[in-house]
């Protein structure tokens, strides 16, 4: 993780509790931060460090675990961030390895902020380190998630923005070395199998040390998996005894299989959440709420009061972008509410540019059909 001056940023304190403290002091002994850390074992530091070299020191005795971490100058060429969204994800990430994405305008509170992934969304991943430029998740086999293909569905639950990821596809390469009979007494083989069995995948292996080879003096091959099993024989070298070591790892993998759910189903401010496309809308009190998302940003949104004593509609605001990074916020006052002053049908339609300075003002009082600019 790129971590840079006085930015704020949460870090995974390898080896703590929940609610233990963790000493940040730099190499010399000085200690400038006295931190506990939470339920998952993070602490977040708001305003960050100074430039320089720290260590992150938990525990005593034999538990003592100490994390060396390294903060750079703030780079002189730092560009706005826009909105939440990711810009570098994994392609495809080992069951046992914690997966790291790059974004803009992530939460650097991981606490505040919530990873879904697996079928329908189901899987809570939670969060271990952020910046405002980078998370790391943990590991899909720690997050309880099955191989296969699944997105990140990532929500700021400061502000409520959202993003998804591209999918990252989480598998599990497990190899073994077993004894197969041969005319001429047995023969070692390297078993190596992939879940999900269904991708299509090769596979890079190599003979780390020792006197053997896979034959004709080969100590390397790329070998496709066949319903995620491959069978490899490998060859001692003539009069040739002792250890080997033998390595692998996934090399080309096709995505074409993978089923990826689009969008979550869960429970937002307390309410049920219901999706239809890309539009998510869900109720609250008397206010009926949507979204529509098109990449992770929200490109427009409505929402709809109801009168508490008729529960005829109120008043209806809808929010949309425009090309050009603005965005029109209309109103509608129905005035069918008996507890409403206004009981006129209007409707009020706003211009904002992409700085959010509002450039036009208008009225409408025969149904939205023509607007008629106004100061008011």
């Amino acid at each position: 993780t790129q971590l840079y001056a006085n930015e704020a940023f949460t870090f995974d304190a390898t080896g703590a509790k929940s609610g233990q403290f963790v000493d940040v002091s730099t190499v010399s002994g000085e200690v400038v931060q006295h931190a506990r850390t939470d339920k998952l074992g993070r602490v977040f530091l708001d305003g960050g460090l100074a430039a320089g070299t720290y260590l992150m020191t938990s525990g005593s005795g034999k538990s003592r675990c100490v994390q060396q971490i390294t903060v750079k100058p703030c780079p002189t060429d730092v560009s706005p961030m826009g909105p939440l969204r990711f810009t570098n994800c994994p392609s495809a990430v080992p069951t046992n390895l914690r997966p790291v994405f790059g974004g803009e305008s992530f939460n650097p509170d991981a606490s505040q902020m919530q990873a879904l992934a697996g079928p329908h969304f189901g899987k809570q991943v939670p969060i271990l380190a952020a910046t405002a430029h980078e998370i790391t998740l943990a590991s899909p086999q720690a997050a309880g998630l099955p191989t296969g293909a699944s997105p990140i569905w990532l929500t700021n639950t400061a502000n409520h923005e959202i993003a998804e990821s591209v999918p990252m596809y989480v598998y599990d390469l497990q190899g073994r070395l077993t004894q197969v009979r041969v005319p001429s007494g047995s023969e070692t083989h390297l078993m190596l199998n992939l879940q999900p069995r269904n991708c299509p995948a090769t596979v890079h292996v190599n003979i780390l040390s020792g006197p053997v080879d896979f034959g004709g003096g080969r100590t390397s091959l790329d070998t496709p998996l066949h319903n995620g099993a491959v069978d490899i024989p490998i060859h001692s070298m003539p009069g040739a005894t002792g250890p080997f070591n033998v390595g692998w790892n996934l090399g080309n993998v096709v995505f074409a299989n993978a089923v990826i759910t689009p969008f979550p189903k869960g429970v937002r401010d307390g309410s049920q959440d219901a999706w239809v496309g890309n539009t998510h809308s869900w109720h609250k009190g008397n206010c009926d709420y949507s979204e529509t998302i098109v990449g992770g940003v929200i490109t427009k949104s409505v929402v709809v009061e109801h009168c508490p004593t008729t529960g005829k509609v109120k008043q209806r605001r809808t929010e949309e972008t425009t090309g050009d990074g603005g965005r029109v916020v209309i109103i509608e006052n129905t005035g069918e509410c008996a507890e409403h002053e206004l009981t006129q049908h209007l409707f009020w339609r706003m211009t904002y540019d992409n700085n959010n300075k509002l450039v036009k003002n208008e009225v409408s009082q025969d149904g939205g059909k023509t607007y008629k600019e106004t100061k008011n």
